[in-house]
Formats: structure tokens, sequence, C-alpha cells
């Protein structure tokens, strides 16, 4: 394996440990239990907390781990539907954005990097129909 794979492993790991804690958190802080709570929350960092909340929708697009649906739904409850609407919009096409500019400008090097040269292989082939 080479040096750039467990890089990108190690990461992914640190990732995946950093949202299990930010969901044990959220749900022993009573954050992802409550609608007043998480509201009481985002009211508390001020302009900080749309900003936040856009952010959480970008990355979620490019980590597809998260949870759309529900930002979609929390959008809606916090900001109302023509902000949340807006603010959702906006949060999921940055993310489009990143995600087309990394598939352009690191494409194969990236997915060499993540993914085994025969599954690449298995996937494209099944994929063009060959």
């Amino acid at each position: 394996m080479t040096k750039e794979r467990k890089i990108v492993q190690g990461i992914s790991l640190i990732g995946f440990a950093a949202c299990i804690l930010f969901a044990i958190w959220g749900w022993r802080s009573g954050v992802l239990t409550s609608q007043e709570q998480l509201e009481a929350l985002v009211r508390s960092c001020g302009a900080a907390g749309i900003v936040l909340f856009v952010l959480f929708q970008a990355v979620q697009v490019v980590v597809p781990v998260l949870p759309g649906g529900l930002g979609c739904l929390a959008g809606v409850l916090l900001f109302g539907p023509l902000w949340g609407f807006v603010y959702n919009y906006v949060g999921i096409c940055m993310g489009s954005l990143a995600v087309f500019a990394v598939a352009r400008y690191c494409g194969k090097p990236l997915l060499s990097l993540l993914f085994s040269d025969s599954m690449i292989s298995a996937t494209l082939d099944t994929s063009v129909g060959i």
C-alpha cells in the first residue's frame, strides 16, 4: 500500500471518529434530540450559525455518510420554509461545485488512492456497458 493511500485512509478514519464523537456529544447534550435545543444552539451562534449550516450542507454532498435529507429538514425547521430552502440550496450547490472540481482536477489519481484498480475497472466496465 502506498504512503498516499495510507494517508487518505488515516484521514478517513479520523473523520469517521470525529462524526461518531459529534453524534455522541449531540445526543448527550440534547442538540440532536430536541428541536428547541438545536434552535438555541444555532441562535447562540448568530450569523455564524447560518454559515455553519450552509457549510454542513456543502460537506454532506462531499461526504455522503452525512444525512442530507435530515439536513434539508433541519434547515426548514430552523430557518423557516423560505430561508431554510435558500440556505439548503446554497449549501448543496456549493458542495456540488466542490465535488465536480475535485473530480475534474483530481479524477483518476484520487480514485486510485481510494479504490483498488480491479474495483475501478470493474465499475467502469459495468457503467459503460462493456
